[in-house]
């Protein structure tokens, strides 16, 4: 098996390549071809980096500002962002039976977080038709409420398939006003929206094993995915039950059984979604904190969610555990997990946590009129690529949408590629003495 050494060349393209995409589907959304009226190149570089990182977050109202152009190629954009812009690129060679060289290889293994180039190939090809087969699945099934909501077919159809791409990718944008909320009463339209959030961040490998490895021993990465998801979407949905069931500001005037299906779609949608289907600025503040719980543990690795992943969360629990019962590997499923897996954990909680905070020190500053805790919300569900807002982005100064698309990207990039494009990691040859320190 070839192990992806951890050099600095690979990460390096990646964030330049990300970074690239954003700035040249930036230009052409602020083209006047592709525009209503004014549009500042800062906000169109804004919406071109939510799109690309799978974010949600915008400063314009999609539908009012971009032409139907424009929105085609925002569909492109959210596809690129979510299978990740290697994957597209090997996707059209291997459709196109042209091999990929291996410095093509390595690259779409750390676009889509794979340690092995042995399956990248097969995954590659699995994730575009996999995609393009729930996307197109999606739209059939939101047509009929599209249809009723935008009677010219042409449009309705554009609609459909802009909403049904931004699901399954995570993305977060609509071409409905800025909130869905309008069809939050319709229930094929919210299942079938939460179904496709839902397959996005479950994890293109675990997919694969679910349906090519039927009755076979599932790897690790899928039995933490398919447990984890399952708890955090079942607690997540009795919480926010409890807590929103009788505020009439989000649910609280709907029927009982429309309040369960909106407070469900919320617990799917919080961990990389970020479709509004209520207002959570009328949401309660515990509500609030338990989203962005949810937005920093995200979904899957491998997947076209955000947040830290799955599996990061649960190598920290895994090792806290360790640690309380002063075992010196850590155990998942009875597995003992590599000590870079868990070093690799930590770096990325501890990074995104500082990056966090900063971002919020940063935003207070630069954003001293705005309410404190849409800024926090807003930072979270940026590094996050959530998109879950409390409607304060479109009046951040310029300075504080520059540090959101920071936050974006960063967030899709990834903390790991960010730290290896900059730094080199060497081992060092000496050795220290060890002694005890003090703690807690």
């Amino acid at each position: 098996m070839k192990k992806i050494s951890f050099t600095k060349s690979p990460f390096k393209k990646i964030t330049i390549g990300y970074l690239a995409i954003s700035l040249a589907f930036a230009f052409l959304y602020w083209l006047p071809p592709f525009r209503y009226g004014e549009l500042s190149f800062l906000d169109a570089w804004f919406i071109s980096s939510s799109a690309l990182s799978t974010t949600g977050l915008s400063t314009i109202v999609v539908a009012d500002v971009l032409t139907p152009t424009a929105q085609w190629l925002m569909i492109l954009e959210m596809q690129i962002g979510g299978i990740g812009f290697m994957g597209i690129i090997g996707s059209y060679l291997f459709l196109m039976y042209r091999d990929a060289t291996l410095p093509q290889l390595t690259l779409m293994g750390f676009d889509q977080n794979q340690r092995s180039l042995r399956n990248v190939k097969s995954l590659i090809l699995f994730i575009a038709m996999f995609s393009a087969l729930s996307e197109f699945i999606g739209f059939l099934f939101l047509m009929p409420d599209v249809l009723r909501a935008e009677p010219h077919v042409g449009t309705a159809i554009r609609d459909a398939a802009f909403h049904a791409v931004s699901a399954f990718t995570n993305t977060g944008l609509d071409v409905f006003g800025g909130t869905i909320e309008p069809f939050n009463r319709s229930p094929v339209f919210m299942v079938v929206t939460a179904l496709l959030v839902f397959l996005g961040v479950l994890g293109f490998p675990t997919v694969w094993e679910l349906i090519y490895l039927r009755g076979k021993k599932k790897s690790l990465y899928t039995k933490v995915n398919l447990l984890f998801h399952a708890v955090l979407l079942v607690v997540g949905a009795v919480l926010i039950t409890a807590l929103e069931w009788g505020n009439r500001g989000t649910v609280g005037d709907m029927p009982y059984g429309l309040r369960a299906l909106n407070t469900l779609f919320l617990s799917v949608v919080s961990r990389s979604g970020g479709l509004g289907n209520v207002d959570l600025g009328a949401a309660m503040p515990a509500t609030v904190l338990l989203l962005m719980v949810l937005m920093f543990i995200g979904g899957s690795a491998s997947s076209t969610a955000g947040g830290i992943r799955i599996t990061t969360f649960a190598i920290l629990l895994a090792k806290a555990r360790s640690a309380i019962t002063r075992n010196s590997d850590v155990i998942l499923f009875r597995k003992s997990l590599y000590e870079e897996d868990v070093q690799k954990a930590y770096l990325i909680f501890f990074f995104v946590l500082i990056f966090f905070f900063l971002s919020c020190f940063v935003l207070f500053v630069s954003e001293s009129d705005t309410d404190t805790l849409a800024i926090v919300f807003e930072a979270m569900s940026a590094i996050t690529n959530n998109g879950f807002s409390h409607g304060v982005t479109g009046g951040l100064s310029p300075f504080g949408k520059l540090w959101l698309i920071l936050m974006m990207m960063v967030g899709r990039i990834g903390i790991i590629s960010i730290i290896y494009s900059i730094v080199k990691p060497k081992k060092s040859a000496v050795k220290y003495i060890k002694e005890s320190i003090i703690v807690g």
